[in-house]
């Protein structure tokens, strides 16, 4: 969001400089002005509250060219600077968190939200941990506004709620604590990447090991997928933390490590539910998305077919497709039930099965052919299916459907078929697959007459 640049003050102390450059309109330069917004906050507030871990700026100013100037205390390091060599340990790694919970606890004290925490933004200060950059910050009695950057944040810090599209919380600011404390615990970030998206929302990471119980216990409980299940606050952490510093008599060490695996066995079962979850939010929508565009296709087949066939028309019940004329009619029937799971693909979406009617008599119990919507290079793609008896069988051994013309499968025996399907091999059938459109529908329409 800008440079940041050493300075010094007329005194002689050191300072950094943060330049924001000048950006065009007003909501951009809402966004421009919301660190100082709250760096003015903290000052104001800290005439009555002393603010030992956090960076409080010194000055601003808006520059000739319309920059914005922030000037703040100059920092000895980042807390990712420190943890490039490794993982904190010991004393140091517990006071290290214990500052930082407290600069979380000072800012949700003054009713403002970080929604950028991460080793960065912690900086060294006169010996101490402080959180910096406010840039993304807003106040919790805000609204959700242009200027509040929805959607902004570090994607290796970002709570699952985030990547819902949700507003950012006291949870959300505690669930990038987690991954800081796993960060210093463990000498690395919990999700490596790069798909940060479905790892915060499904995966969990790996234990953390030769790592004081209660210490990881917080830790792990931080990172739990459902916000609820997160410490209420920062005082929760605080008092979670100071714990470890009480010496554990042999049963309290051995307890300790049970309750700790509890909690990774909690763990594992939120990552299951929330995996499960999305995979029927994605499956679900991927459906509605293939029926949708179903419609759209026959649509477009019935205005095709009625340049010859002026009568056809097109109707829906909810559950079938029809194309009626006057002494027939080709019938599409979408299945409502998703792949059986272990069909050994997930490019099938769903499919269906197609029959033909002259007057009110079907001219075949089995259907004449089958309807399949396939996930292709991320696109959902619909195709005609039509199998007929493999020459290499007897035909009277053949019970999957007639034996004199080529046909489709009903529901339960196209899913037993389906690993054939999938993978074609010499087997009892032969298929023929084409796209569905609507010279195949003028096919179906022709063949039904």
């Amino acid at each position: 969001m800008g440079k940041v640049y050493e300075g010094s003050s007329d005194d002689g102390e050191a300072v950094a400089v943060k330049r924001i450059d000048p950006v065009i309109g007003t909501t951009a330069e809402g966004r421009r002005h919301r660190e100082v917004e709250i760096g003015e906050l903290i000052s104001s507030y800290d005439r009555s509250t002393e603010l030992r871990n956090v960076l409080v700026p010194i000055d601003h100013v808006v520059a000739e060219d319309n920059s914005l100037l922030i000037v703040m205390p100059k920092a000895t390091r980042s807390l990712a600077k420190a943890l490039i060599t490794g993982r904190l340990d010991g004393v140091f790694a517990t006071e290290t968190m214990l500052q930082v919970a407290a600069g979380l606890g000072e800012l949700h004290g003054l009713g403002i939200l970080h929604r950028d925490l991460k080793a960065a933004n912690v900086l060294e200060l006169h010996g101490r941990w402080v959180l910096a950059d406010f840039g993304i910050s807003r106040s919790q009695a805000a609204p959700t506004a242009p200027h509040t950057f929805l959607f902004w944040g570090t994607p290796q810090y970002m709570a699952p709620e985030l990547w819902e599209g949700k507003s950012a919380t006291v949870k959300s600011d505690l669930y990038a604590l987690g991954v800081l404390y796993y960060e210093i615990l463990a000498g690395s970030l919990p999700f490596a990447g790069p798909d940060f998206s479905n790892q915060h929302q499904v995966q969990i990471p790996a234990e953390l090991d030769s790592v004081a119980p209660a210490l990881a216990r917080i830790t792990m409980r931080l990172l739990r997928k459902a916000s609820a299940e997160r410490p209420q606050d920062v005082r929760a952490v605080v008092q979670a933390i100071e714990s470890n510093a009480v010496k554990l008599s042999p049963a309290q060490q051995a307890l300790a490590v049970q309750v700790q695996r509890a909690e990774r066995m909690k763990m594992e079962q939120d990552a299951a539910h929330a995996e499960r979850v999305n995979s029927a939010k994605l499956e679900q929508s991927r459906v509605l998305q293939a029926a949708s565009d179903l419609q759209a296709l026959l649509e477009e087949a019935c205005d095709y077919a009625s340049a010859v066939l002026p009568e056809i028309v097109l109707r829906y019940d909810g559950a079938q497709f029809y194309f009626d004329w006057t002494d027939g009619s080709v019938i599409f029937t979408p299945w409502r039930h998703s792949p059986p799971l272990g069909s050994q693909s997930d490019r099938l979406v769903t499919g269906g099965s197609v029959h033909l009617y002259r007057g009110n008599t079907t001219q075949s119990s089995a259907p004449v052919a089958n309807i399949i919507c396939e996930s292709v290079d991320d696109r959902l793609t619909w195709s005609l299916i039509e199998f007929e008896v493999s020459p290499l069988i007897q035909r009277d051994r053949y019970t999957l459907g007639p034996v004199d013309q080529p046909h489709g499968f009903t529901e339960s025996a196209f899913f037993d078929q389906l690993p054939y399907i999938l993978r074609p091999v010499t087997h009892i059938w032969q298929m023929r697959k084409r796209a569905l459109n609507s010279d195949g529908v003028i096919e179906l329409i022709s063949k039904a007459i």
